[in-house]
Order: C-alpha cells, then structure tokens, then sequence
C-alpha cells in the first residue's frame, strides 16, 4: 500500500502531538514542535498573481528535516492500532511478521486474502483518524503462489493484482515498484 503523496499535507496536527506524547517525547520538545506550526499562513502563486493568505490547518512542514520523522512515527502508530491484538500477518520463525515499511510505502503481509482485506480495511480506518488516506493507483496486491483470489479493494476500488511464483521474486518486484 502507498499512503498518498499528499501525506505531509494531511496529518491532524492534534493527533500528531497525541502520537509524540504516547511515544514518550518529552513535552518540551513537543511544545517546541508546536510553536513552529502555531498560528502558520500560506499563499499561492497562480497566473494572476498571488491568493489571499490562509490558515494552514493539517499537515506538517514541506522541505523541513524534521517532517519525514514526523511522518514515520505516524505511520508506525496506524501499523501498530491496525495489528494490536490480532493475528495478522505470517510466520516468521517464532514470530509474527504483519508488515514491511520504507518510508511511505507499506507492504501488508497475511497469509488469506480475507485475512488481507480485513488488514486493509482496519489500516484504511486507523489511518483516516490522523488524516492519512491510500493512493489507489500505487497500490498493488502480490500473491505468491498458484492461489486464485478475488479483488481485494481499497475504498471500493480493486487493486491491481501481481502474480509472483517465489517469495524472492515478491522481494525483487516490491524493489522496483
């Protein structure tokens, strides 16, 4: 799955503070981060000229060091309400492995594909509530493996499937995706 490349745009800043202080930030650093969002403006350069000023309501800073981090941690949080408590994902040695994760880009790892398309819908809703949505036309579904399946969708649009034969050529293809 890829979360949308409107990403840095999208996160409710509330939900991002909330999210650092579960994680143990300390609240000076948090407040920190707070002022450089407070009370932010932008405008638009378009062909007539420039837009009225406006709020800057969600989303962290583009261009800024700290927002790929910020960004991670948010990320890390969604995966972590999506899997808590369930059995997704396969087996890997004595553990469960439930998913991979560069940067923005997530690959779901289940071994049903209801138990896929439920993963996909608990992710899809754990990520609305800190303003993170999926793009659809990155996002593609890899079967290993001779096995039928069905579409599986991302709100409401089917997926583009992938057959791959071996998990090293899953490995290979997530590369270059």
């Amino acid at each position: 799955m890829s979360i949308s490349k409107k990403a840095l745009d999208s996160i409710h800043k509330d939900a991002l503070w909330k999210i650092l202080k579960l994680y143990g930030v300390p609240q000076k650093y948090i407040t920190i981060f707070q002022a450089m969002y407070r009370n932010t403006t932008c405008c638009i350069k378009t062909n007539n000229g420039m837009t009225e000023m406006f709020d800057i309501l969600t989303g962290v800073r583009q261009s800024c060091i700290l927002s790929p981090f910020l960004l991670l941690i948010v990320i890390d949080f969604v995966m972590k309400k999506t899997v808590n408590g369930r059995d997704y994902g396969i087996t890997w040695g004595s553990e469960k492995l439930a998913d991979l994760d560069f940067a923005d880009d997530l690959a779901l790892l289940c071994n049903t594909q209801d138990e896929l398309q439920e993963m996909t819908n608990s992710l899809q809703c754990n990520a609305a509530k800190v303003g993170l949505c999926f793009n659809t036309e990155k996002t593609k579904a890899m079967v290993v493996g001779n096995n039928t399946v069905s579409a599986l969708t991302v709100d409401g649009t089917d997926v583009e499937h992938v057959a791959i034969s071996s998990i090293s050529e899953a490995i290979c293809q997530m590369m270059v995706m």
